[in-house]
């Protein structure tokens, strides 16, 4: 799940309904949320800053750093793939996925194909 700003507000439920599940005894597999906020001075959580301080940290970069746990929870988990925000961040993000699927077996075409694919099935959705 990727939203920064306020793209983050549809998956505050799909965290709060995933604590509800796992509390009633539900096995809940991992996931993976990543935000991003222009200043850092009202949030105490990981996130990604992209106008404080000299260097511009944006989602898809911390995206980028987990791309291989992403991979493993898309390709061999068959995770949904959720992207709220700005049509550019989105596009960005996407990219980022691609190549995130992109290693020593697949090529760059057959990850476009694995993500068209998932967007077939609802496993890949953007609100922009």
């Amino acid at each position: 799940m990727v939203g920064p700003g306020s793209g983050i507000a549809p998956f505050r439920a799909f965290v709060q309904e995933r604590a509800g599940l796992a509390a009633e005894g539900f096995t809940i597999g991992p996931v993976l949320l990543f935000f991003g906020c222009r200043e850092h001075k009202f949030f105490n959580i990981d996130c990604a800053f992209s106008r404080d301080g000299e260097q511009k940290v944006y989602v898809q970069d911390q995206f980028r750093e987990r791309g291989r746990e992403a991979r493993r929870l898309v390709v061999e988990q068959g995770a949904a793939f959720y992207i709220c925000g700005s049509t550019k961040m989105a596009k960005d993000v996407k990219e980022v996925l691609i190549g995130s699927l992109t290693d020593s077996t697949w090529d760059k075409e057959r990850a476009v194909r694995y993500v068209n694919q998932m967007k077939k099935e609802h496993l890949f959705q953007e609100d922009t």
